[in-house]
């Protein structure tokens, strides 16, 4: 049987989903002058696609013009070139492609199966989640790309170099990269070699979550237009990179930001003990309408802004927009985030029609890519369009009422509804029906957590039991009852968040922490309030590397835990963060909520009692090895502060930050007490010993008192 001719001439734009069975594009023959109009491609979860391009196809994407690839878990290449005629560049091939997005490939190897290969005019280049690539440019690629503009990746397990190594190559160029950010790759060491590289547009660079990169490159690396302002490093070796100007002056050495992240190699071997650590903070200028609590606080997933539910169903959208002092764009404590709303003024509000106010749960979740936020107040469950704070549909009306929302990460049309008359509702927005009703619980729904991983969804309720749903299925697996500590009742709102690993499981409720592994649901470890934080939590969360867990409690203590083992590594106590008149006023401030920031491990978030929403990040802490040497932050102008000083923020960092860029009284930076197995008064005593041995030394007055 012969195949059937296509001829698609005028075809701009081009989906392909969700077609499991689909092997390769093309398969058949194309008329001259298909696909010669295409602009757009977008290729997503096609679980038998091994290559987006056979040789064929290329040639005919003269005008392609945006690419964008997900989910394809057996993906290995984009572009398959053996089939092409020329073996030399071939100027002509995609010479119009400008944007590239790779995202959940978990198999691909190279995006070109042959080199050399040009790709003339691509100017932004987007790695997400692709765990099997090794490199992303051969040099020979590297010198045919001289119009990028712009490259992100984040989140690539193996990925070990940037640009690959080639003898006889001893010099990259970037002719217009201007900014450059690579973001959670662990096994990174640099971004090439030795080879020379030459950035003469680069003005901004973030580096975070990359531990073993000791180094941008060996050979001389040329960024003239890079100043301190443009660079994020979150590194724990910065003395070693060498980033130089034309000049070979060490601009790295002489003008760092100082890092913001706790140690990555000292969190993992966890063979340390830290003493202090400094703590920057900063508030939101506006806090939710009236004196009502912030009762839900999420982080936007770009990381460039914060969104809080009020107790009286409203919410609040701050962003971080990029500029001189905060350059990539990202929540940060070193300037103030800014109230964000559309140019029609409409604000986020929840629709409070057959809500019971004295017994109601809010509750919000948010979509992966940021566009929507889904929220309910005791009332309907409202869909709003994050850019124009629209309600795009509501759905749902009482009774029963809503009590935890979250969208399924394999389709953000499917959320899971935790019910207060104890169900759990699927329900599919693009249909406005309830797929499937999960019945196991006994009392309503308090957390919801999928792991796409192990194809699960966990609930947990004010039952004190936890679920575990099949979203294969959508049958129950496995209900367990939560060890509880001796003497304490069944009672109190239980949360459940999966670990980065998609295995772990951390379950928190007012009289516990406590890690479990999923695919069992055996206990692995749990903490109890006691000692230094002695009151009910909160509130927990984990860090986005999943390292730490950040936890709330009620009486204003905020801690930092070890994320294996939940020993506690640092306390920041209230008075650390609230202002004297607030401390010693009427009301009782203390945390409701906490939320971390989504690729700074050091960053997270706070709700307050009062309304108000403070932004903390944690500076990096001297560590001491058990051999006895010492391993401290690159800066070494950064000193520890004595327990219960306060200070405003460092002169030094905020030199030329707009006055209105600031607020005094609740931008500060301060000291957090670290607490380990030994007393607290020993310990600071310990500190204050060394630190005036070090002064002496020094010729210098000890600190008094």
């Amino acid at each position: 049987m012969s195949c059937l001719q296509v001829s698609l001439p005028k075809l701009e734009v081009l989906l392909v989903s969700q077609l499991e069975n689909l092997e390769r594009l093309g398969h058949g023959p194309l008329l001259v002058g298909s696909l010669s109009k295409l602009k757009g491609f977008l290729v997503r979860d096609c679980g038998k696609l091994l290559c987006v391009f056979p040789s064929q196809l290329v040639p005919m994407l003269g005008n392609l013009e945006e690419l964008t690839v997900e989910r394809c878990k057996l993906l290995e290449a984009v572009f398959e070139l053996e089939g092409v005629d020329s073996n030399e560049p071939n100027p002509e091939l995609l010479s119009s492609l400008k944007v590239v997005k790779l995202r959940d490939l978990p198999k691909l190897n190279y995006i070109s199966k042959r080199d050399p290969m040009r790709f003339e005019y691509i100017q932004t280049l987007d790695i997400y989640n692709c765990n099997s690539l090794e490199c992303v440019f051969a040099p020979t690629v590297t010198k045919s790309i001289p119009h990028l503009h712009e490259l992100k990746i984040q989140r690539c397990e193996t990925l070990s170099t940037i640009v690959a190594e080639e003898n006889g190559v001893d010099e990259f160029e970037f002719p217009q990269l201007e900014r450059l950010e690579l973001i959670g790759l662990p096994n990174l060491r640099r971004f090439c070699k030795s080879t020379n590289l030459k950035f003469p547009l680069l003005t901004k660079i973030n580096i975070s979550f990359c531990p073993i990169m000791d180094a941008f490159s060996l050979g001389q690396v040329s960024a003239p237009n890079l100043s301190s302002s443009g660079i994020l490093w979150n590194g724990n070796l910065l003395n070693a990179i060498q980033l130089l100007q034309e000049n070979g002056d060490d601009l790295m050495a002489t003008s760092m930001e100082k890092p913001r992240i706790l140690d990555y190699v000292a969190c993992k071997s966890k063979s340390w003990q830290v003493a202090k650590t400094q703590c920057r903070l900063v508030a939101m200028p506006e806090r939710i309408n009236g004196p009502h609590k912030v009762a839900r606080l999420l982080y936007t997933n770009s990381g460039n802004g914060v969104l809080a539910l009020g107790c009286n169903g409203s919410m609040r959208l701050w962003k971080c927009g990029s500029s001189k002092h905060n350059p990539i764009g990202k929540a940060t404590a070193n300037v103030v985030p800014q109230q964000w709303q559309p140019a029609s003024g409409l604000a986020m509000t929840n629709d409070l029609t057959g809500a019971k106010l004295e017994e109601v749960v809010p509750c919000i979740a948010l979509s992966k890519d940021d566009s929507y936020v889904i929220s309910a107040h005791g009332g309907v469950i409202s869909l709003f369009n994050m850019m124009t704070f629209k309600v795009m549909t509501t759905f749902m009306p009482p009774p029963p009422a809503s009590t935890f929302l979250a969208f399924y990460p394999q389709d953000n049309n499917v959320i899971a509804i935790g019910m207060k008359d104890y169900t759990i509702r699927i329900y599919n927005v693009s249909v406005d029906e309830v797929k499937f009703i999960l019945e196991g619980h006994k009392k309503r729904i308090t957390g919801l957590a999928f792991s796409t991983k192990l194809n699960i969804l966990v609930s947990s309720g004010a039952d004190a039991q936890i679920c575990i749903w099949s979203t294969n299925t959508w049958k129950k697996l496995k209900s367990v009852p939560i060890q509880m500590p001796s003497g304490k009742a069944r009672n109190g709102d239980t949360r459940v968040q999966f670990h980065s690993n998609q295995l772990h499981l951390l379950v928190s409720q007012e009289t516990q922490l406590a890690i479990y592994d999923a695919s069992k649901m055996d206990r692995i470890c749990q903490w109890v309030p006691q000692d230094v934080l002695p009151a009910p939590i909160s509130c927990a969360t984990y860090s986005c590397d999943s390292q730490l867990v950040y936890v709330s409690f009620c009486d204003g203590n905020i801690g930092v835990f070890d994320a294996d083992n939940l020993t506690v590594l640092c306390r920041i106590a209230q008075s650390k963060y609230l202002s004297p008149a607030l401390l010693t006023g009427r009301e009782d401030v203390c945390p409701l909520v906490i939320a971390a920031h989504p690729q700074l491990p050091n960053q997270f978030a706070i709700g307050l009692t009062d309304g108000f929403v403070m932004v903390m990040e944690m500076e990096p802490p001297t560590i001491t090895g058990l051999n006895g040497g010492t391993a401290s932050s690159a800066n070494a102008n950064n000193q520890t502060l004595d327990q219960g000083e306060g200070v405003d923020v460092d002169k030094d960092l905020n030199d030329d930050v707009d006055e209105d860029a600031l607020i005094t009284t609740r931008t500060r930076t301060t000291t957090a007490t670290m607490s380990t197995h030994d007393d607290e008064e020993d310990l600071e005593e310990k500190q204050k010993r060394v630190e005036e041995e070090k002064r002496k030394k020094k010729g210098k007055a000890p600190i008094s008192g």
